[in-house]
């Protein structure tokens, strides 16, 4: 899929986003970021959704709010914002009415 921000003469090839390695899978973005480890390619095609997800969010809110199109935000930014997200629901332990955890308490 070519983003609106792709160059139009740019020649596209779809490749396998998805790999193992050490008997984990992982997804790369295009952006050159590796996400995982997820136990099963199941697991990883539904956080790849959901970061694509973010990613088109990002964009949409990019072109409502100027302050969003500062170099603070490009594409690597959202996805190490995408990827602290991703890690803080791990932290979390699936425990949904926990928004925070204290990590004293976490390490009990």
């Amino acid at each position: 899929m070519r983003r609106a921000t792709d160059p139009a003469d740019v020649q596209c090839f779809r490749s396998d986003r998805f790999f193992r390695a050490e008997g984990a899978w992982f997804f790369a973005t295009r952006e050159g970021i590796d996400f995982g480890p997820f136990t099963a390619r199941h697991d990883g095609e539904k956080a790849l959704a959901r970061y694509i997800d973010t990613q088109h969010t990002m964009q949409r809110l990019r072109s409502r709010d100027p302050a969003l199109r500062d170099e603070q935000w490009d594409d690597q930014s959202v996805a190490r914002a995408a990827r602290e997200v991703a890690d803080w629901r791990l932290d979390r332990g699936g425990r949904s009415n926990a928004l925070y955890v204290d990590r004293e308490e976490r390490h009990k």
